[in-house]
């Protein structure tokens, strides 16, 4: 996911996701940035205003893990080298309580699974990491991962999804840490040393987050 600051007037709808007119609008941004990535044989099949306001979605061929990652971290210097060129920037920060209930989805048109907890202003490197030595633990000890939800978990209340036996994920940085800290596979797939010197940094993100005093 890809966002730039609003720069048509017409984006004010509260769910503007899918609108051509939208897409037309911020077009001279979003055809370099395809361009760019074709020319490159990523193989871009699809590009769209997505949900909020100035976001916007660019898919592309899958590859190994190794060179999906390195085009992740190129992609997000180039989204950003192209947006000012057209007098814009590129963020990527995810939309604010943007709760996408389940956290893993297969969908019905495609062959794959997707992982929507993570977004793509994390550290791709690790996140691969992680996210592949969980699904192979998962496989290596048969793990159960419970039964599928079809429905629209948006209708259902906190309460009632507590009731169902469903957790939800971490809801700030300090109870993210603690969970990576408490899983005996983080410190199995980063190391003795990266896995302390990841934790330390996090935790110190954290508190000099909330020791910050702003005007």
């Amino acid at each position: 996911m890809t966002s730039f600051p609003l720069s048509s007037e017409r984006d004010d709808m509260t769910k503007p996701c899918y609108d051509p007119r939208l897409l037309m609008d911020n077009l001279p941004i979003i055809d370099e940035l395809v361009d760019a990535m074709n020319e490159m044989g990523w193989g871009v099949y699809s590009f769209d205003h997505e949900d909020a306001n100035g976001q916007f979605e660019t898919d592309f061929k899958d590859a190994d893990a190794l060179s999906m990652v390195g085009r992740f971290v190129f992609f997000r210097m180039m989204a950003n080298e192209i947006a000012c060129k057209h007098g814009a920037f590129a963020t990527f920060m995810p939309k604010p309580s943007a709760d996408r209930t389940n956290m893993l989805r297969i969908p019905f048109q495609g062959a794959r699974v997707e992982c929507r907890a993570a977004d793509i202003g994390c550290n791709p490197y690790l996140g691969a990491a992680m996210i592949l030595a969980a699904g192979l633990e998962g496989i290596r000890d048969k793990l159960d991962p419970g039964q599928p939800h079809r429905e629209n978990m948006y209708h259902y209340s906190e309460q009632e999804v507590a009731q169902m036996g469903i957790e939800t994920l971490p809801r700030t940085l300090s109870e993210a840490i603690n969970a990576f800290e408490a899983d005996p596979l983080s410190l199995l797939v980063f190391g003795d040393a990266m896995y302390q010197a990841f934790v330390d940094f996090k935790h110190d993100e954290w508190n000099a987050d909330h020791a910050h005093v702003s005007d």
